[in-house]
């Protein structure tokens, strides 16, 4: 009675294939794990930015019961709370510009051009009238004229974040980071320097993933022409109309031309899970209001 051992070259075989499935699994792990992780931490930089522009969101609403200024050199202002049919007054730093009337309603809504002597800077913009008892009624904001420098008056460093971006009707409210760099887009949406500054003339670019990280932009194809983007900055809030959309190539930059009225365009990959495209959703400047 013999028993036949097993060769060299076998043993060898087992272990390369014992060797061969442990890699195999690890790579599965970090292969799981890693998304997991990426988009746990988009998810929490989400809602720390949430949390840290909450008070900039407070104070666009409450400005949105007082004064409203679109930002190009001719603003209209718009107040509530007149006593209905009675005269508005407008000045623009002490010096009256403009008259109109309120509404049945008791709102005004003054157009008027700013004066050439405005240089950038700050700027006070105050409506006068009477409130429904007659007793006067003054409402006051400030504006900004601002130079080519990013929305809210600073120059910021990559990574920082310069606005915070709401689209309610697919839900998203999330940071927008200075730089389109690829640590940026893991945490939320980044703004391209390269192209116009927020709020201003020409077209603003802001890219952001559609199927990682969080995916702030997943629901971006459900934008229709007429939906509104808001722009919260330190101290502004910029409403964008959607206005179309264009499938193009990465290269493609057609859609960014400078100069011209300012405009706003949201990119992200197309088809989902693929970048073999862009999807770009086009709007324009509606409203700017300082508050």
């Amino acid at each position: 009675m013999s028993a036949k051992l097993p060769g060299k070259g076998g043993e060898k075989s087992r272990r390369f294939w014992r060797y061969f499935t442990s890699v195999l699994i690890v790579v599965g792990v970090i292969a799981t794990l890693v998304p997991i992780v990426m988009n746990t931490i988009s998810r929490y930089a989400q809602r720390a930015s949430e949390a840290r522009w909450r008070e900039s969101v407070e104070k666009a609403e409450r400005s949105n019961k007082a004064i409203k200024a679109v930002s190009e050199r001719s603003l209209t202002v718009s107040g509530d709370g007149f006593a209905p049919h009675s005269e508005v007054s407008v000045a623009f730093d002490g010096t009256p510009v403009a008259t109109g009337r309120s509404d049945p309603q008791g709102r005004a809504s003054i157009k008027f051009t700013v004066p050439e002597s405005a240089g950038v800077g700050i700027h006070t913009v105050t409506m006068r009238g009477v409130n429904l008892d007659g007793t006067p009624l003054t409402l006051t904001a400030n504006v900004t004229i601002r130079s080519t420098a990013l929305s809210g008056g600073m120059q910021a460093t990559s990574g920082e974040e310069i606005a915070f971006l709401v689209i309610d009707v697919i839900g998203l409210r999330t940071g927008v980071r200075n730089t389109a760099t690829w640590s940026n887009l893991v945490k939320g949406p980044a703004y391209v320097p390269e192209t116009a500054a927020i709020g201003q003339p020409g077209t603003a670019l802001i890219a952001g993933h559609r199927t990682m990280y969080g995916a702030p932009f997943a629901n971006l194809d459900r934008l229709k022409a007429g939906d509104k983007i808001k722009l919260y900055t330190k101290d502004s809030l910029y409403v964008y109309e959607v206005t179309g959309n264009l499938v193009v190539k990465p290269t493609d930059m057609e859609s960014l031309k400078p100069g011209g009225k300012p405009h706003l365009v949201l990119s992200t990959c197309e088809p989902k899970y693929f970048s073999t495209s862009r999807l770009l959703v086009l709007a324009d400047l509606k409203e700017a209001f300082s508050f």
